[in-house]
């Protein structure tokens, strides 16, 4: 499982051709959006979202991607309080798992380039 889900954040990370989505945290639109990304605390002025698909049928990623911040702290404090479970942190990346087991968050900061990433695999 942990190479999968290294292999989605690879896959997020490296993607030139995943299609950027408008700004949508605190979208107070119509839109039907996943309510894990619209609610996600916005914490840098700069950032993108982008989605993609994932392996598997059906499955899909959303990532919001911050720059000029190492703020994840604030990221894990939402995931907790939506009663994900950490499922691995080996340092570079932490992925959390929903009480179902049918999503799962990886949250990872790079201090090179001061950037925070919330991925979502749906």
């Amino acid at each position: 499982m942990s190479r999968l889900i290294f292999i989605l954040s690879f896959f997020i990370c490296a993607s030139n051709a995943n299609a950027c989505i408008p700004s949508y945290i605190g979208f107070g639109g119509n839109q039907l959006i996943e309510p894990i990304i619209k609610n996600v605390p916005k914490i840098s002025q700069n950032y993108q979202i982008k989605y993609g698909d994932a392996e598997g049928p059906g499955k899909q990623v959303i990532g919001i991607y911050f720059d000029n911040t190492t703020d994840i702290e604030t990221l894990r404090r939402y995931v907790k309080s939506l009663e994900f479970r950490s499922m691995m942190n080996d340092g570079y990346r932490e992925v959390w798992t929903s009480p179902d087991k049918n999503k799962f968050i990886v949250l990872s900061v790079n201090h090179e380039d001061n950037a925070t990433y919330f991925e979502l695999l749906l």
